[in-house]
């Protein structure tokens, strides 16, 4: 298993996570204070918990349901994957490896 981050292989930017999990991307606190957090948290479960009971295959839904709300859930709740998918698509910054800064390793 590789311990590369590649937010590519987790978020499917042609799937809305907000429309699945049934919330408006606007009602959702984007700040990093501690209030924030525990208000996004709450609403989150809140919505999980209801879409859970429609998606899960245990109360006649499907697999693949089920793990589009986890998924969505997941993206959310990170700041940082939440903020990849908001912006649409994920750009990779490429470091120049070669430069004149006059340093070189043999």
């Amino acid at each position: 298993m590789s311990d590369v981050f590649d937010p590519k292989k987790i978020i499917d930017f042609s799937k809305d996570y907000y429309a699945i999990l049934n919330l408006s991307k606007n009602d959702l606190p984007f700040g990093s204070d501690r209030k924030s957090k525990i208000e996004l948290t709450n609403k989150l479960d809140q919505s999980f918990r209801k879409m859970a009971r429609v998606c899960h295959p245990d109360f006649g839904g499907s697999k693949e349901a089920f793990l589009d709300i986890v998924r969505a859930r997941r993206i959310i709740e990170d700041p940082i994957l939440r903020n990849i998918y908001d912006q649409g698509e994920f750009t990779q910054v490429i470091q120049n490896t070669e430069s004149n800064s006059g340093f070189e390793v043999d």
